[in-house]
């Protein structure tokens, strides 16, 4: 009787362990709320959408303070020498974000990697570079559009 007693306190505390203090509730059920009261942080999704833009095709509408942002200029920099480069027949970039998190005032920290594949002329072999890049901020501008404030700082791999 004795044993049978232990047991089902064994199980009883478990079962409320596990409902209470399960990975679920104790990391991405805080992080869901944190993002429902605060909805104007970028999801994962929503920087790796406007990275993934920006890298395509730097307009400067997709940052804060336009084409006057020094990350702006840093990407067409980058691009304007591949497209002049008689050697870099094409390149694409790929982003990927692991990570965001909420940088205070409604904006979003943004870690992420871009993996920069070149193809060039001549006998020259393909080559990918990834770069991670660690606190980029997101806001959101006027119309509610998720806008680049920084680029993050970029520690090539």
């Amino acid at each position: 009787m004795i044993a049978a007693a232990v047991l089902l306190v064994l199980l009883a505390g478990y079962g409320y362990g596990k409902a209470h203090y399960a990975k679920d509730k104790q990391i991405v059920q805080p992080i869901q709320e944190y993002y429902k009261a605060n909805p104007d942080l970028a999801s994962s999704e929503d920087a790796e959408d406007l990275l993934q833009d920006i890298w395509d095709d730097n307009d400067s509408e997709d940052w804060v303070n336009g084409s006057s942002n020094t990350g702006y200029l840093s990407i067409k920099k980058l691009h304007d020498n591949w497209d002049d480069s008689e050697s870099v027949a094409n390149y694409n970039e790929v982003v990927s974000v692991p990570s965001t998190g909420p940088a205070g005032s409604g904006k979003t920290y943004v870690n992420y990697t871009v993996t920069h594949n070149l193809s060039y002329t001549g006998d020259k072999d393909d080559t990918s570079v990834t770069d991670t890049y660690q606190n980029g901020i997101i806001s959101q501008d006027s119309d509610g559009d998720y806008v680049l404030e920084k680029l993050g700082t970029p520690n090539a791999k």
